[in-house]
């Protein structure tokens, strides 16, 4: 197998620092023994997905259950470093062409569907990157606006609009792989429903609201994996997911609630692993809103959160980190000098008097069901509001019904604050702001949602030209943290440190970015 491996052709600053920012890594497909094999693994899932097709998925819990039947170009390991997976190579040309080179001898889980080839691999990026899509939404516009085209059976290039993306393998970490003739044959929605790829899995049932169910793929292109069989099943009360756990009816409960881990801790049969996340949680605060149009306002939401008090109390302390910046705490490019807002509700009263604001009504939507304790929460933050002063109309809703408003920008839903939680799976620190920050065309959730100062977008835009090791691209983001703090166009509530629960007989450790990857899991 040849090694994965990015081509400096440039002596250009961005190609020199992308050639620098990406090690060469190697995907080993070598296994000394084969593995003990099991059955089934049964992983719990808090909610029922909205989606579980490669264009429209809208958490990283939907993505990840459908990594395991449709492969991404891209991954990342548990070190949070990016290796290879269907792409075999990616080659920086200039600022506008990068060359992609697939896997040879990878196959579709329909025998009908032969090898992928990079005519999958175009249809595939073209599916995902179509006008209206959730996944269109996601990325950077140079993305959306490019064009690809095959080379070869094996190699692609794509063509960027205009310069502005030397970080393109990280977003190929969620690029879906379909097959083009399924596509065709099916057409976008059955081909959605049913998930086709090339996958350690194959698609067996999606019960909406009570499993998910694949079993292995045994033309698989990796070695197998140890269970024959994976079951997610759909439980959104966490009572009956505890009680299925120490029943023995899942194997892997994954974002356990904190006042449970004592429990499972006395427990032989079963054990905890913890591992600090990428996802914080935060409440959108659209300066559309009359109410928060003032910053008086904004800021006094965020001084009136008691952040350690729900951390300490919701979370018993195990479960989550405060934050100070408005960035994942595992990401290295915080602003170290900045101490976010501190608890004030004196301050923060006194605010909302200067505002005119006291006694006015404001909404607070939330999801439930999707984050560990949100409805909780939810409930905490229109608490802490109220406290000070403001009169909150707090709607708790379904993922599946809450989803599609808040991450596409629904024009149904511009003005109310909104609690999200925001993962950073690519582990790239402007993804945040480009996503919720920089405008596009068309609009944006960015557009919509914060309307900051212009420079943002400029900020936005040059960093993603800048490789991961520039000092500039650091110094804009140090400035572009200070300006959010201070323009306060989010509450800052809390990072996520994710704990899992599992059988003991189940051996698996999580990731980083909440990746329920089953693919090593192996039992004891």
């Amino acid at each position: 197998m040849k090694d994965w491996h990015m081509t400096k052709r440039l002596g250009t600053t961005a190609a020199r620092a992308v050639w620098l920012s990406l090690a060469i890594c190697v995907l080993s497909v070598q296994a000394a023994e084969p593995p003990k094999q099991a059955p089934q693994l049964v992983i719990a899932q808090l909610g029922n997905p909205a989606a579980l097709n490669s264009w429209n998925w809208t958490a990283g819990s939907e993505s990840d259950i459908l990594s395991h039947m449709q492969e991404s170009l891209m991954q990342y390991d548990r070190q949070a470093k990016l290796q290879p997976l269907l792409a075999e190579s990616v080659e920086m040309n200039s600022a506008t062409d990068w060359v992609l080179k697939v896997r040879k001898s990878v196959k579709f889980h329909d025998p009908d569907l032969g090898e992928m080839t990079a005519e999958d691999v175009k249809a595939s990026i073209e599916a995902n990157l179509r006008n209206g899509t959730g996944h269109a939404l996601r990325v950077p516009a140079v993305m959306r606006e490019g064009t690809v085209e095959v080379i070869d059976t094996y190699t692609l290039r794509w063509k960027l609009k205009e310069p502005g993306l030397v970080t393109l393998p990280q977003w190929l970490t969620d690029m879906y792989v379909n097959s083009k003739k399924y596509l065709e044959r099916e057409g976008y929605e059955a081909a959605g429903r049913r998930p086709v790829g090339t996958g350690p899995y194959k698609f067996v049932e999606w019960s909406p609201n009570q499993q998910i169910v694949m079993e292995v793929f045994k033309g698989y292109w990796r070695p197998l994996p140890a269970f024959d069989r994976l079951v997610w099943r759909i439980i959104p009360d966490p009572s009956t997911r505890k009680n299925e756990f120490l029943t023995g009816g899942i194997d892997v409960l994954p974002f356990v609630t904190p006042e449970i881990v004592p429990e499972i801790q006395t427990n032989p049969n079963f054990r905890i692993e913890t591992v600090l996340s990428t996802r914080l949680m935060f409440v959108g605060l659209p300066v559309d809103n009359p109410l928060l149009a003032d910053k008086r306002v904004r800021l006094a939401l965020n001084l009136a959160v008691n952040k350690r008090e729900i951390i300490e109390q919701l979370f018993r302390g195990i479960g989550a980190a405060e934050l100070t910046v408005p960035l994942p705490l595992t990401l290295a490019e915080r602003n170290p000098k900045l101490e976010g807002y501190p608890y004030d509700p004196d301050k923060a009263q006194k605010l909302l008097k200067e505002a005119g604001a006291i006694g006015k009504t404001i909404t607070l939507e939330a999801p439930y069901n999707r984050y560990t304790l949100d409805r909780e929460m939810g409930e905490a933050l229109a608490g802490y509001w109220e406290t000070v002063g403001l009169k909150v109309d707090y709607k708790p809703q379904d993922w599946a019904a809450y989803s599609p408003r808040a991450l596409r920008g629904s024009p149904a839903w511009p003005t109310n604050p909104f609690l999200m939680g925001f993962g950073d799976g690519r582990y790239l620190a402007d993804y945040m702001y480009d996503l919720w920050i920089a405008k596009k065309p068309g609009g944006s959730r960015g557009a919509v949602y914060t309307k900051g100062p212009d420079h943002w977008d400029e900020w936005v835009r040059e960093i993603s030209l800048l490789g991961l090791q520039e000092p500039r691209r650091r110094e804009l983001l140090y400035k572009l943290q200070e300006e959010i703090l201070d323009y306060a166009p989010w509450v800052l509530v809390l990072n996520f440190k994710d704990i899992y629960a599992l059988n003991s007989k189940v051996d698996w450790k999580p990731f980083s970015n909440e990746r329920r990857d089953m693919y090593d899991a192996k039992p004891r």
